[in-house]
């Protein structure tokens, strides 16, 4: 026995009936002959069209994201050129437009030389007294409380801390005075 196919129908939303989706063969809708190849040669430039599109959207996306990347390299570095000058005290604030890259350099580098000059100071003051502190110490025909108020009156004169001396003048410094009591009396 044979049975009976059933033909479906494939209905949408509207309840209309869709005949091209059956099971029944529908004619053969592409065209015959020459025109034949016509539609797939077009879809086939419509896709590499699309692909070419897509390419050069993606190389476009690519700059783009160099371009940004590249700005804020620059961008940072020019925050820390300006954190940098402001550190030497130098202060862009505007007025310096017309200013010329070489009068910018000029000043960073008096402001440089201001800091070598101060740090050279510090360390000839630390070095002189020092050298004091070291000569009082040596002067055997003092007594050592005599030694350690001469000391601590160089210290206080160029304002340095006794930490700063040798460590034999340092122990000096930090040794009291012995006091000695008659019991006699």
């Amino acid at each position: 026995m044979a049975r009976k196919r059933k033909k479906r129908v494939y209905v949408n939303a509207n309840g209309e009936a869709l005949s091209h989706l059956s099971e029944t063969p529908s004619p053969n809708l592409e065209p015959k002959g020459e025109n034949a190849k016509a539609p797939n040669r077009r879809r086939q430039e419509q896709t590499e069209g699309e692909r070419l599109r897509q390419e050069r959207e993606r190389q476009l996306e690519a700059i783009n994201h160099e371009i940004e990347v590249e700005k804020r390299r620059t961008m940072a570095a020019t925050w820390k050129t300006k954190t940098q000058n402001a550190e030497l005290g130098i202060f862009d604030d505007g007025e310096g437009n017309g200013q010329s890259k070489s009068e910018h350099l000029d000043r960073v580098a008096l402001k440089m030389r201001e800091l070598d000059a101060i740090a050279k100071f510090g360390q000839d003051k630390v070095s002189r007294v020092r050298n004091e502190a070291a000569k009082i110490f040596k002067n055997v025909d003092m007594l050592r409380g005599e030694q350690r108020a001469r000391i601590q009156e160089i210290l206080e004169a160029y304002g340095v801390e006794a930490t700063a001396l040798p460590l034999a003048v340092e122990e000096l410094m930090l040794e009291k005075e012995e006091i000695y009591v008659d019991e006699n009396n």
